[in-house]
């Protein structure tokens, strides 16, 4: 029976710490806890990878920085784990915050270490696939690589990733071929299944898009057919084939462990639901514009309206990547479990246009993100669900100007009454006020 782990061997590696705290957690007869001493020897790199793979307990999705540094500071309280108490003294606390502030983690070096100890983890002498990424609690985030950047440009896909670190054994693509590969890998992750049930689809030979209606209770002839449409429009599929001269048996193989990769993904993410959007669900701008079956995914505004069923959807962020000083005049925030206080875009009165669309709103859709981007890589909106505009007030913003000048800004100030109680698992990445009840 093991209820003591100490840890001296040195290791940047969050998968390798996982896997060591893991043999300490082992269940056994009578054993009641587990004691675990880390022995960092000033190496804060480690720990800052140590404090990443502890934040994979919570709710923050992917590596976030300001949800980490938050973590950090509480000792890790917002888990909620039961008789789990996790203590970092305070100069390790301040020397992981100042690396934590100061370092890409998104850095070539850094995405190579985490997947060589992915594969080593692993012990593969060739590549993993994608579905090995989903078959592991310790494997790092696949769409990470997909979306990093090396040498200045995003990979785009996995094996462009495998390809600018120096795997071998990978199969030769034409360019065509890698670029049918970026096209359907920037996809990912699904927010909806069309897209790669047509590939699947094209790749078994079997063209009948009749027969992939009700694939799950979202999948209709719309949705499809909007699939189809941007398919075609991104020069994925042309007279319903895979935009390629042939298709190899290498590259149906890769594109197969990938769509495959894609959907299992979904489920997990996902599931099967009826509304338009999953409550609590991740989306980029882009895959929401398809969602409401849009021809165009360019939606720069921070406020989208549906004047003929009076419906608006607000895309907020909590800019958390930016100093106490900076978020002092934002005035987008939760007020409580039920409550987001919202402020229009600037130039909007109870009189104009815009305002008088504000005024008609009766269903509300709200998508909030913690910032906007981390380490060079794009984050996604969560989706709260629906609720109703409340309590409407005037407000302003100041803007500086190029000449030193300062210019007030009319806007319009809401609390947006939320239909479903956020739930206490993301009051803590959120910034939501906890509730005292009478």
């Amino acid at each position: 029976m093991i209820n003591m782990v100490l840890f001296l061997r040195p290791t940047e590696s969050s998968t390798i710490f996982l896997q060591q705290l893991g043999r300490g957690l082992r269940k056994c007869e009578g054993k009641e806890f587990l004691t675990v001493l880390d022995f960092i020897g000033n190496n804060y790199d480690r720990s800052v990878q140590i404090a990443f793979a502890l934040g994979t307990l919570g709710n923050s999705t992917g590596i976030e920085k300001a949800y980490i540094r938050d973590m950090i500071r509480t000792d890790f309280k917002s888990l909620n784990i039961p008789g789990v108490i996790i203590n970092i003294d305070k100069l390790s606390k301040e020397e992981i915050l100042l690396n934590l502030d100061k370092t890409n983690f998104n850095l070539k070096r850094y995405l190579i270490s985490d997947y060589n100890n992915f594969k080593k983890y692993l012990k593969m002498n060739t590549y993993p696939s994608h579905i090995d990424y989903l078959e592991s609690d310790l494997a790092p985030d696949l769409i990470r690589f997909m979306k990093s950047k090396i040498n200045g440009k995003k990979n785009m896909s996995y094996y462009k990733f495998l390809s600018k670190i120096g795997e071998e054994n990978l199969p030769l693509f034409n360019d065509d071929e890698i670029n049918l590969i970026d096209k359907i890998s920037d996809l990912l992750p699904l927010t909806r299944v069309d897209e790669f049930i047509i590939i699947m689809q094209i790749l078994e030979n079997e063209i009948n898009i009749e027969t992939l209606i009700g694939y799950n209770s979202r999948v209709t002839a719309s949705t499809l057919n909007n699939a189809l449409y941007y398919l075609n429009r991104d020069k994925i599929i042309y007279n319903d084939q895979l935009n390629v001269h042939f298709v190899s048996e290498d590259l149906k193989k890769y594109l197969l462990d990938l769509i495959n990769f894609g959907l299992l993904k979904y489920s997990v993410d996902f599931g099967d639901f009826n509304s338009k959007f999953k409550l609590y669900g991740n989306y980029y701008k882009e895959q929401i514009m398809k969602e409401l079956l849009e021809k165009s995914t360019m939606f720069m505004k921070g406020t989208k309206f549906d004047t003929e069923n009076k419906i608006t959807y607000c895309f907020v962020g909590l800019k958390k990547d930016k100093s106490k000083e900076e978020r002092l005049n934002y005035k987008d925030k939760f007020i409580d479990k039920y409550t987001f206080q919202w402020e229009s875009e600037n130039d909007t009165t109870f009189y104009n246009s815009t305002g008088k669309k504000l005024q008609n709103t009766k269903v509300v859709h709200l998508f909030v993100r913690k910032m906007d981007d981390e380490d060079g890589i794009t984050l996604p909106f969560t989706y709260f669900g629906t609720g109703r505009f409340e309590n409407m007030r005037n407000s302003y913003v100041e803007s500086l100007e190029s000449d030193g000048s300062i210019t007030k800004h009319k806007t319009l100030l809401f609390d947006i009454i939320l239909d479903n109680e956020v739930p206490v698992s993301l009051h803590f990445d959120f910034e939501i006020p906890e509730t005292i009840e009478s």
